[in-house]
């Protein structure tokens, strides 16, 4: 099947988030060159002309009808919650606006396929999307994964890779780049986060809220953090839109990451930790997550996995049903709330990445 793919040419050209280099339009896989050789990655950005709507890199993309997703309602016992649920999307989760973007750009570039290491989410979402798009696709993940997640894999005709730690499925990925496949997620340590085409998808988020709420601004976005994709891309959607007053970004994480490098310690380094939320789980941090926080002068939240499971049990008794990392998102507001972090003005949206109906 042939798809219409057609360039943005209001894109300008690439700038690092750190050092502010810019660079013409190409892919990046390992970030900005000037601060990778400094061993202080860090990703790039698109910049574009002018910003009249969510500028994305293509005008014309692949699509399977993601975005647009609702914005509900939650009433909770410390006091009202916009929910911005992602798992309405095509596969189930915020994954497909990145899948959709980078998907693109190896089908435009002419590569063999797209390979991405993945706990769940993003090796469905690129599944699908490649498949539907006639083109190979390579999951890594650990064997830990869900088998019901492998076999929806599988079905769609992806291959599956499972390597024994988590880091090996950098490393494979990083070979099958070398291979001819554009990578659909981080593979460098330190990570930088996934290759710019795909965070621009997350951009779109912060333009729907907006719109949803008719015009008013939220005053605090919490989302769940890995490498901070997500977190980055909705940051640069509200800068992007040149308001008088821009959200803090609140991180949520599973043990001390992000809160230790807020705290002094080199983001670089690496930070040990268990936790069964899959999707948010990794000894890492990105230049881009902690610069989103620091930007907007949020803060990053811890929460366990015994709480994100309440509030995942919290949810279902109000009609939603979110995977349980995504869920980690009411907790870290209810923390808040008790600390007095919120107050009655506040207009807080928290990020529900995935429905829970991927882990069944």
């Amino acid at each position: 099947m042939k798809h219409a793919i057609k360039r943005n040419t209001n894109a300008k050209h690439l700038e690092c988030l750190q050092c502010e280099t810019i660079y013409p339009i190409d892919d990046y896989f390992e970030g900005c060159p000037a601060c990778q050789k400094k061993e202080k990655p860090s990703n790039v950005t698109m910049i574009y002309s002018n910003y009249k709507k969510c500028m994305l890199p293509y005008d014309h993309y692949i699509s399977m009808g993601e975005g647009c997703t609702p914005l509900l309602t939650v009433d909770l016992n410390e006091g009202p919650l916009y929910l911005k649920y992602e798992g309405q999307n095509p596969t189930g989760s915020h994954k497909d606006r990145m899948s959709a973007l980078i998907v693109t750009r190896a089908i435009e570039k002419g590569y063999r396929g797209v390979a991405v290491a993945s706990s769940g989410n993003a090796g469905l979402s690129f599944a699908a999307y490649c498949a539907y798009s006639g083109l190979d696709c390579i999951v890594i993940s650990t064997r830990e994964l869900n088998k019901n997640i492998q076999s929806y894999i599988k079905y769609y005709g992806a291959r599956l890779i499972l390597t024994e730690t988590a880091m090996q499925r950098w490393e494979q990925l990083k070979q099958l780049t070398k291979e001819g496949f554009y990578p659909g997620s981080n593979y460098a340590n330190p990570p930088i986060g996934t290759v710019h085409f795909g965070v621009q998808g997350y951009k779109c988020i912060a333009y729907e809220i907006v719109s949803q709420l008719q015009g008013s601004i939220p005053t605090k976005i919490i989302v769940p953090t890995s490498r901070g994709d997500l977190l980055a891309g909705i940051w640069q959607g509200f800068k992007e839109m040149e308001m008088n007053s821009l959200p803090k970004m609140i991180a949520v994480e599973p043990f001390a990451r992000i809160t230790a490098v807020l705290k002094g310690e080199a983001y670089t380094n690496s930070f040990a930790g268990k936790t069964v939320l899959k999707s948010i789980a990794g000894s890492t941090v990105t230049y881009q997550a902690v610069s989103a926080v620091r930007q907007s002068r949020g803060e990053a939240i811890v929460v366990s996995g015994e709480e994100a499971l309440e509030a995942q049990r919290q949810l279902m008794k109000k009609g939603i049903f979110l995977e349980v990392s995504s869920a980690s998102v009411v907790s870290a507001y209810q923390k808040l709330r008790r600390r007095r972090a919120i107050d009655k003005d506040d207009l807080v949206v928290a990020i529900g990445t995935s429905s829970g109906f991927i882990e069944i």
